[in-house]
C-alpha cells in the first residue's frame, strides 16, 4: 500500500565541496477508503484517485572547512514538492464526505554547524512560499464544493528557523536554543493567522562517566504563550 520510487546524483567540486540534485515521490493507498469495499468492487478511476502522493524536486550543495581554528560547515538546498490527496470519511455527514486536496511549495533550507575550542553553534533556517491548489468535499464526488484555493496551507509558515550556540567547559555543557517561526495560516479554507514567536530553551549537562551525561532542560524559559 505504500511505494516511494525516486533517484539522485552528487558531485564532488573539490575536497570540501559537494553538490547535488535528487527527484522524489511517496504514494501511498488511502486504507481507510479501498478497506471500506472489496478490491474487486472499486473502479480503476477510483482505485487511481483513492491515493495520497507527494513528489519533491531539490538540488543543493555541502560545504565544510576551517577558518584559522574556527571549523565550520554549511549546506544549502533549493527545493519545489506537490502534494495530493484524495479520501472518504464514513463518520462525517449522513453518508460520508469524501475529500480533494492539493498544495504546492518551493523553498530554500540552509543548515550548518561552527567550532572553536569550547564554543560549538548549529543554526537551521526554511524559508517556503506554499500555496493550496485543491481545497474541496462533500457528499457527491462529481460535485464537491470547493474553498482556499490560492490561500496559504494551514500550519505551514513562510519561515521556520533554530539557531543553538553551546560552550563547553571541563566536563559540563551549557547552552541555550532560539527556535521560531513566522506568523501561520490556521485554517486552509478561510485565512486565520496566529503571529509568529520565537521560543528561548535552555540546557545544562555534566559527564560523570565517559559516554554517561545527566543533563537538565528548560523549555520555553521565558514562559511565552505562542500557538502550534
Amino acid at each position: 500500500l505504500f511505494r516511494s520510487p525516486g533517484s539522485g546524483g552528487k558531485k564532488s567540486v573539490s575536497e570540501r565541496e559537494v553538490t547535488f540534485a535528487c527527484v522524489g515521490s511517496a504514494i501511498a493507498k488511502c486504507v481507510e477508503r479501498l478497506g471500506y469495499k472489496p478490491w474487486k468492487q472499486v473502479t480503476p478511476p477510483g482505485a487511481a484517485k483513492a491515493v495520497s502522493m507527494v513528489q519533491q524536486q531539490e538540488v543543493g550543495v555541502k560545504r565544510k572547512g576551517a577558518l584559522g581554528d574556527v571549523k565550520y560547515s554549511l549546506n544549502g538546498t533549493l527545493f519545489h514538492n506537490t502534494y495530493s490527496s484524495s479520501n472518504f470519511d464514513l463518520t462525517q455527514g449522513p453518508t460520508g464526505t469524501y475529500y480533494q486536496s492539493a498544495y504546492k511549495s518551493t523553498g530554500i533550507e540552509f543548515e550548518g554547524s561552527l567550532r572553536a575550542g569550547g564554543f560549538a553553534m548549529v543554526g537551521n533556517l526554511t524559508y517556503t512560499q506554499a500555496k493550496i491548489t485543491a481545497n474541496a468535499q462533500g457528499a457527491n464526488p462529481a460535485a464537491l464544493v470547493s474553498s482556499g484555493v490560492g490561500n496559504q496551507p494551514a500550519n505551514t509558515p513562510k519561515l521556520m528557523y533554530m539557531v543553538a550556540p553551546s560552550y563547553s567547559i571541563g566536563n559540563f555543557t551549557g547552552g541555550l536554543m532560539l527556535q521560531g517561526r513566522g506568523k501561520t495560516n490556521t485554517n486552509s479554507s478561510s485565512p486565520y493567522w496566529a503571529p509568529a514567536y520565537t521560543l528561548i530553551h535552555a540546557n545544562l549537562g555534566y559527564e560523570f562517566a565517559p559516554g554517561a551525561t545527566v543533563s537538565l532542560n528548560v523549555h520555553n524559559l521565558t514562559n511565552k504563550l505562542f500557538t502550534s
